[in-house]
């Protein structure tokens, strides 16, 4: 049921946005705006875009990876519980 309400929203999305198309390619941008378009896209570093999504990515699968490794230790030694959460707590504002 969750698939199909997620289907109808996309399909809704889909038609708003090819009906707004139109009005989009009506307005035609005037060099002065393509140049300064063109100098900000310059200015950026993509591999270093690239490279800062990987760590982001890498830090959020670490993040989760020991989440769920303090979720298992604290079933397992149930008196430690509260020092894992700790440390876990602590690990995460290291992080971030």
């Amino acid at each position: 049921m969750v698939k199909y309400a997620r289907l109808g929203k996309l399909i809704v999305s889909l038609v708003v946005g090819f009906r707004a198309l139109p009005v989009l390619a009506q307005d035609v941008q005037s060099s002065t705006d393509i140049e300064a378009i063109n100098t900000i896209a310059n200015m950026i570093r993509w591999g270093g875009v690239l490279a800062s999504l990987l760590v982001v990515f890498g830090a959020w699968l670490l993040l989760r990876f020991l989440d769920r490794l303090v979720e298992n230790l604290g079933k397992i030694f149930a008196e430690r519980r509260l020092l894992f959460q700790k440390l876990n707590a602590f690990f995460h504002f290291t992080v971030y």
